[in-house]
C-alpha cells in the first residue's frame, strides 16, 4: 500500500508541474500576442511611410535568437531575440556575462545614416 501511495504522490507531483509549466507557456504566449499587437498601429505607420529604418540591439544580439545550441523558434516561442532571456529562462547573472562581449566601438551613426541615404 505504501509503493502505491508514493505513486500516486509521485503522479500528482508531475501533473501540478506539468500543469504550471502549461499555465507559464500560456501566459508567455499571451504576454507576447499583448505586446506584438499593441504595436499594429505603430507598424502600420512605419510600413506606410515613404522610408523608415529602425535599428536597435542589444545584449541579445550576442546569442542572435540562439541559446546553448537551440533557435529560439526551437524553444516553442517566436523568433524574437530580444525575448532571448525570458524565453530560455536565462539567469539574469548568467545573461548579464554577456555584458562584456558587448562593446560597439565600431558603431558610428553617421556612417549608418549615409548607407541608409543611398
Amino acid at each position: 500500500m505504501k509503493k502505491f501511495s508514493d505513486f500516486l504522490l509521485i503522479i500528482a507531483s508531475f501533473s501540478c508541474a506539468t500543469l504550471q509549466k502549461t499555465t507559464v507557456d500560456k501566459s508567455i504566449e499571451k504576454t507576447w500576442k499583448q505586446m506584438n499587437a499593441s504595436k499594429e498601429a505603430t507598424k502600420t505607420l512605419f510600413n506606410n511611410s515613404k522610408y523608415g529604418m529602425f535599428i536597435h540591439w542589444g545584449l541579445y544580439s550576442i546569442p542572435g535568437g540562439v541559446w546553448e545550441g537551440k533557435k529560439m523558434g526551437e524553444m516553442g516561442r517566436p523568433n524574437v531575440a530580444e525575448w532571448v532571456q525570458y524565453v530560455a529562462k536565462i539567469p539574469r547573472a548568467e545573461y548579464a556575462k554577456l555584458a562584456p562581449q558587448f562593446n560597439p566601438t565600431q558603431f558610428d551613426a553617421d556612417t549608418i545614416a549615409k548607407l541608409a541615404l543611398k
